[in-house]
């Protein structure tokens, strides 16, 4: 999950520079936008889009187990928009040459969404147009750091 990285750069390029020629990396994470949503009836909005501040709050729960009550902690998350994730990929060198944004999830992170009768987890708005999953397509590594300019493909 992007949101637990304080610094997307540093971690992009670490992905970058572990990866061998031909090797591949996969992005998936929940949308910048889903994120943003606490809950559904009534709507609310209690996270920004973006901006990449830190933003601490003490949860109960985690994204691992929605209904698991704990003890309460504090975090501190990070919110990235769309643009500021690609634009971390592309400062590390990498080329983005597909980015999906998905409408429904295998599982319900935040126990917000609905179950469809397909099994995939959906924002209950009707018609399902607000994504809730990214994903950017594998890439892997053309050339060595040593041997020039970094190149990276997008498979």
């Amino acid at each position: 999950m992007l949101c637990r990285i304080a610094d997307p750069d540093a971690w992009t390029r670490g992905a970058a520079m572990a990866l061998r020629p031909g090797g591949s990396l996969v992005v998936v994470d929940l949308h910048p936008a889903f994120q943003t949503v606490a809950g559904i009836d009534p709507l609310v909005v209690d996270w920004p889009y973006g901006g990449g501040g830190p933003h601490p709050e003490a949860v109960t729960g985690t994204y691992a187990e929605p209904g698991l009550s704990l003890p309460a902690h504090d975090t501190v998350q990070y919110p990235y928009s769309i643009g500021e994730i690609v634009t971390s990929a592309a400062s590390a060198g990498l080329t983005v040459k597909h980015l999906g944004e998905h409408v429904a999830a295998e599982f319900d992170p935040r126990g917000i969404l609905s179950r469809g009768g397909d099994g995939r987890y959906r924002l209950p708005f009707g018609v399902p147009t607000f994504p809730s999953c990214t994903r950017c397509a594998p890439c892997h590594r053309t050339r060595t750091p040593r041997s020039g300019p970094q190149e990276w493909d997008w498979l």
